[in-house]
C-alpha cells in the first residue's frame, strides 16, 4: 500500500510505502511524483518504508517508481526512512543511481529526516 501526503511545506511530498506496493498503487503514485516535480519549485521527497522485509524489494520499488531515471534528479533532496540495518547498503546502492542530495534515516530518526529534507 502507498500513502501520499503533502507536507506542511509545499515543496515536500511525503510518500509512505507499507509492505508491498501493488501495480495499482504505482499507477497512482507515479503521476503524483511527476506532477510534484513539474509544478513545485525546489521539489523534495520524504520516502517512508514500513514493513518491507527484503532490501531487494526496495531497489525494485525504486525502479518501479522511475526513481532511477532522470526525474529523480529533479528533486532537490530525498530523505528515505526505513530499517536501520539497510542504511549502508541501500544508501550506497541508490546513491550510485542518482545525482540528487539523498540521505537514509532509521525509523527512530524520522523527525530528524523531516528537518533535514526541509533545510
Amino acid at each position: 500500500m502507498i500513502e501520499i501526503q503533502q507536507s506542511k511545506q509545499e515543496n515536500i511530498l511525503e510518500v509512505k510505502i507499507i509492505s508491498e506496493a501493488t501495480d495499482a498503487d504505482l499507477e497512482k503514485v507515479i503521476p503524483v511524483l511527476e506532477k510534484h516535480i513539474a509544478e513545485v519549485p525546489n521539489p523534495r521527497l520524504l520516502l517512508m518504508l514500513e514493513d518491507i522485509t527484503d532490501w531487494s524489494d526496495v531497489l525494485t520499488l525504486w525502479g518501479d517508481l522511475n526513481l532511477d531515471g532522470d526525474d529523480v534528479n529533479d528533486f532537490e533532496r530525498i530523505a528515505i526512512i526505513g530499517d536501520a540495518s539497510w542504511k549502508g547498503w541501500l544508501t550506497t546502492s541508490i546513491e550510485k543511481l542518482v545525482k540528487v542530495d539523498l540521505k537514509f534515516f532509521g525509523r527512530p530518526e524520522a523527525e530528524h529526516a523531516r528537518k533535514w529534507v526541509q533545510n
